[in-house]
């Protein structure tokens, strides 16, 4: 039988009762909080220490507001009174949701329960209480989501469509409205693939047997739908089989109006065959090549073909572009291949490929670098066929560097021949000679037998040169007739000396010319090179320097460059650049000298002499000079002045001293005047002299080095002018007495160096010169000529040309040459009074 508890174990009892039950409530993860009837707190498990961050003795006994924030606390007052009165536990709004408040000052919203306990007969409430901060977090963010899909839905451009298993519109977005012209609710219930293109339909339905037997997403299709105004409309679908999910239950449709890039691919379509076609019709050869792809070419047109022999598909090979450059083109192609560019940046090169058939095709390729967003860098060019063009240039180039009448190397080709040969000579230590070669009579030959024959006479020339060269040797045309020949190896100057006259040999037989039998003879200078310094065109110089001297030692000789030479063609050339600048400064004057007549002792005229007035050397003699002026042309120009100053003295004087006859003036005309007979007539017209008083003196050399038909017709033109002529320097040169019978001349001087020889000892060689001028004067005389003598220094001179009957004479016996002011005083004193000036005033 059991025995009774006693009040005081059952009292402990009790007690371990409620410490088990605390233990356990202070265990749970809610807050727990027992509150009196008036709101005060008897008991605060750890639960909800950690939820409201007080510690129990800090509430227990003080108000439940304390965990309340301040405007929820009146309604907590009046929820736990409610609840006193009816037993509901709501607050406000049918809800036991509030907000606590932690002891941070910090808020989150609870969910509260309350219940009613009695302890030692005390009437309590126990409070059940939840941090719901993360539930709420969450189902505001389902909340927000939901929003967004839903507004995602509504608003975005693309139509949302969920349809049935047998394809019926169950759910369309808006969209539809602004796509197709369709409301939502004018296309839920109907089929989507009724209004399918037809063209497209079968497509569209095998696409929807295909979604209904596997879930999940498929890849996009496109076909046409019909808009409500009647056009055809692309759209794109993204299908979602979505017909097991709990939620939706259907085929998810999305679909995008894609009208506008289906008609923009189809012109780019088009575009890109217009392309394609012009590419593949236009006479070069279009590529695109990736840089860094395994495979050549990305694209390459049909035009390759012709152009190498290869297929476009061959191409795609990488080895095989090698295999077609020339293999001397190769290895420059290969680094120039290697370039790096920016993008944009455009590249030329040209090089030669092999055909197919073994041709070698010249190609001219550009090429410009492109880089894609994606980085991918290409090169897009074109190749074009310039082997016609390569030809024509090779032929210009021949063309330009060789003379297109001998075909022998020109003067631009000789000098880079002659500056490689210098380069190896100075490597090997070996001496270069260059041959200098000028024709002695080839102006005879154009002016007798025509230029052709001249023409012809260069060809066999040239012909000779190239026949009798070694071939390590070079020939070339240089000038008109002149001609250049590089030796290498030569050992000294004997050796040089030997090789030149085996050249001159070439031209000893003689030439086939026109039918007719010519014989050439050349000046020769020659040069061979000193020091490792000097220059291709310097040895040209200097064997032209020698070529030369010989041509004014006599022709027909060769002569070597000596370094005396240089500095003669230096003076030369400064005494030419004075020339010009006296001739624009007019630094020239003109001297006259008397011209007396022997027999009566009066003066009959003056010779019109140049002299330079140097503003540095003095007053220069013609000597010094006119050598000069003769050789550069400018002799025609200082001539024509004298000629102009000497008729308007002329005219001058014959009024001022009127005497019968009238006084003459007597000018020289340069061989290079001679030929200019209309500036003779000008300036008689210009000065408005009388032609008969004026005596042009022409050197024998003039004529003898001219003996063509024109000199004669010259001669005639100046004598229709009705001026006098004379030939000066008779005797000295090689003198012809046919051209006295032939010519219209007047005069004979007879040169000083005959004059000299008179009244010499008669068992000296000088004393011959007494019979030669006696003879001149005779046979002149005989002609119906006069004579005048030159260089009369001595009385004993004039007496015996007087006694030989000689017409005129003039010498410093009767005066020096003077300017016109000394002149106009002699004219003055000695016409007037009458003195016989070979008595010797």
């Amino acid at each position: 039988m059991r025995r009774p508890i006693a009040h005081g174990q059952l009292s402990h009892e009790l007690r371990k009762s409620e410490a088990r039950y605390r233990t356990v409530l202070d265990a749970a993860f809610d807050a727990i909080v027992t509150i009196t009837p008036d709101g005060i707190v008897r008991w605060f498990n750890r639960g909800a220490e950690r939820i409201f961050g007080h510690r129990a003795e800090e509430v227990i006994g003080k108000p439940v507001t304390l965990l309340m924030p301040e405007r929820y606390r009146d309604l907590c007052v009046a929820g736990l009174h409610r609840y006193l009165q009816t037993g509901e536990a709501r607050v406000v709004g049918g809800t036991t949701e509030l907000v606590g408040l932690r002891k941070d000052g910090s808020e989150f919203p609870i969910e509260m329960s309350l219940g009613e306990t009695h302890e030692n007969g005390d009437r309590l409430f126990t409070g059940v209480i939840r941090d719901v901060t993360e539930r709420k977090e969450a189902e505001t963010a389902i909340k927000e989501s939901e929003e967004r899909f839903r507004s995602l839905v509504q608003n975005t451009s693309d139509i949302i469509t969920i349809l049935e298993a047998d394809g019926t519109v169950r759910y369309i977005s808006p969209a539809v409205e602004r796509v197709m012209g369709y409301k939502p609710e004018e296309q839920i219930g109907t089929s989507a693939f009724g209004s399918v293109h037809p063209d497209d339909r079968e497509r569209a339905l095998d696409t929807l047997a295909e979604v209904l037997k596997r879930p999940g997403l498929h890849p996009p299709l496109e076909f046409r739908v019909p808009h409500k105004d009647g056009s055809w409309r692309y759209l794109e679908h993204v299908v979602n089989n979505l017909l097991d999910d709990l939620t939706v239950r259907g085929v998810v449709v999305t679909s995008r109006d894609v009208t506008e890039r289906k008609e923009a691919e189809r012109k780019l379509r088009e575009a890109e065959q217009r392309y394609r076609s012009l590419i593949e019709q236009v006479p070069a050869v279009v590529y695109i090549q990736e840089i860094g792809s395994p495979d050549s070419a990305m694209y390459m047109s049909p035009q390759i073909e012709t152009l190498t022999g290869y297929s476009p598909e061959d191409c795609k090979d990488p080895g095989l572009r090698w295999d077609m450059v020339h293999p001397d083109d190769r290895e420059r192609l290969q680094l120039e291949d290697r370039r790096t560019g920016e993008p944009g940046e455009v590249f030329t090169t040209e090089y030669r490929v092999v055909h197919r058939d073994g041709r070698v095709v010249w190609v001219r390729n550009e090429s410009v670098m492109l880089e894609e967003p994606s980085g991918t860098r290409y090169w897009q060019g074109f190749m074009l066929d310039i082997t016609e063009r390569k030809q024509v240039e090779e032929q210009l180039q021949h063309q330009a560097l060789h003379d297109p009448l001998t075909y022998l190397p020109n003067r631009v080709l000789f000098v880079d021949r002659l500056k490689h040969a210098l380069t190896r000579g100075n490597r090997q230590a070996s001496k270069v000679m260059v041959v200098y070669m000028d024709l002695d009579n080839l102006k005879v030959i154009n002016d007798s037998l025509g230029h052709e024959a001249g023409d012809q006479l260069l060809v066999e020339v040239a012909k000779r040169l190239k026949d009798g060269l070694r071939t390590q040797d070079s020939a070339a045309r240089l000038a008109g007739d002149e001609f250049g020949v590089l030796i290498e190896d030569v050992t000294d100057v004997d050796d040089a000396v030997r090789i030149v006259e085996r050249i001159t040999e070439f031209l000893q037989p003689p030439f086939d010319v026109g039918q007719q039998e010519v014989y050439v003879t050349a000046s020769i200078g020659i040069a061979l090179n000193g020091s490792t310094q000097e220059r291709a065109e310097d040895l040209l110089r200097h064997a032209d320097l020698a070529m030369y001297r010989a041509k004014h030692k006599g022709k027909a000789r060769y002569e070597v460059f000596e370094t005396n030479m240089e500095a003669e063609a230096k003076k030369r050339l400064g005494v030419e650049n004075e020339l010009r600048r006296a001739s624009a400064l007019q630094e020239f004057r003109v001297y006259y000298h008397l011209i007396v007549a022997l027999e009566s002792g009066k003066i009959a005229g003056v010779e019109a002499l140049v002299r330079w007035e140097h503003p540095k050397r003095g007053l220069l003699l013609p000597e010094e000079f006119l050598a000069v002026a003769e050789e550069t042309g400018l002799i025609v120009g200082i001539g024509q002045w004298v000629l102009r100053e000497a008729c308007l003295q002329a005219q001058a004087w014959q009024q001022l001293y009127p005497s019968s006859p009238p006084l003459t003036m007597s000018v020289n005309l340069s061989p290079k005047q001679f030929f200019r007979s209309d500036l003779v007539a000008e300036i008689l017209h210009e000065t408005k002299l009388d032609a008969s008083t004026l005596q042009l003196e022409i050197t024998e050399g003039a004529l003898t080095n001219n003996t063509v038909p024109s000199a004669g017709d010259i001669l005639h033109s100046l004598k229709d002018l009705g001026v006098q002529l004379a030939i000066d320097d008779f005797g000295v040169g090689y003198s012809s007495l046919s051209y006295l019978k032939r010519f219209p001349v007047d005069f004979l001087k007879i040169d000083r160096s005959f004059i000299g020889g008179l009244k010499q000892d008669p068992n000296s060689g000088a004393s011959k010169d007494k019979e030669i001028v006696s003879a001149m004067i005779d046979l002149t005389h005989a002609l119906g000529l006069k004579v005048v003598a030159e260089g009369v220094e001595t009385a004993e001179q004039m007496a015996q040309l007087r006694d030989m009957g000689c017409d005129l004479a003039q010498g410093h016996y009767f005066s020096e040459p003077l300017p016109y002011e000394g002149i106009s005083v002699l004219l003055e004193a000695l016409l007037s009074e009458a003195h016989d000036l070979t008595g010797r005033f």
